[in-house]
């Protein structure tokens, strides 16, 4: 679901920023950015069970934590590319791209640039919204 929920976030902006261009508004300036993998407390839902919070989330945290704390960002980190794209130049920034670690990603995959499917899923959530985004 996470993945999907990337894709959709990344057609949105695509389509908007698609439509912005069109009617030529040129104040506005649509990304999309991964913060990249981050150290939370996001999981701490899943051990609402007493033998996941007293046997699992201990194996856990002495398995797995510190090989995440190697690799995973810290919050602050994690902030960066968002930082980024706020304080940023924007004309340094490409419209209806997708950011992460404070960079255009330029490696994702083509199904990712498909306008049809953008126009697809902004059409879509307006029919199940109910509602015609006036931009």
């Amino acid at each position: 679901a996470y993945g999907y929920s990337k894709l959709a976030n990344m057609y949105y902006i695509r389509e908007l920023q698609k439509i912005l261009d069109d009617k030529g508004v040129n104040n506005v300036l649509g990304i999309s950015l991964h913060p990249g993998g981050v150290r939370t407390d996001l999981a701490d839902p899943y051990f609402d069970k007493p033998w996941k919070k007293y046997l699992l989330k201990p194996v856990i945290a002495i398995g797995l934590y510190p090989l995440l704390w190697l690799i995973m960002k810290s919050t602050s980190e994690g902030a960066q590319t968002s930082l980024y794209a706020c304080f940023e130049d924007k004309n340094k920034l490409a419209k209806g791209q997708y950011y992460a670690d404070c960079q255009e990603d330029k490696g994702i995959k083509d199904y990712c640039r498909d306008m049809k499917q953008t126009r697809r899923l902004w059409e879509k959530s307006e029919e199940m919204l109910g509602i015609k985004f006036d931009i």
